[in-house]
């Protein structure tokens, strides 16, 4: 086998201790509850995921950042089986920054 050397730089700098906080890895494949809307697929990342410390309301409020964020609010009631590609890569990433 080989073997593989090299260094992840940001911007030509080397990652300091704040950089996990500031990425985050979106699997490439969608992996999304086809029956359930745009809203219910970020809601139910941050019941699960956000801790129960917070409110639901709290929780809500987080779920109308992303929507508007990531411009979901026009299709938050669409199913995520009718997206399309960048839709769905959209509230791909909705489900992982939620959980932040």
């Amino acid at each position: 086998g080989g073997h593989i050397e090299g260094k992840i730089l940001i911007n030509g700098k080397s990652r300091d201790s704040h950089f996990n906080r500031f990425t985050g890895y979106v699997e490439q494949q969608d992996i999304l509850m086809p029956l359930a809307t745009v809203k219910e697929c970020i809601i139910f990342s941050a019941e699960n995921r956000l801790p129960s410390e917070l409110t639901y309301e709290r929780k809500l409020e987080k779920v109308e950042e992303v929507l508007s964020i990531l411009d979901l609010h026009s299709i938050c009631d669409f199913y995520a089986k009718d997206l399309s590609m960048e839709q769905k890569k959209r509230l791909t990433i909705g489900v992982e920054l939620v959980a932040d």
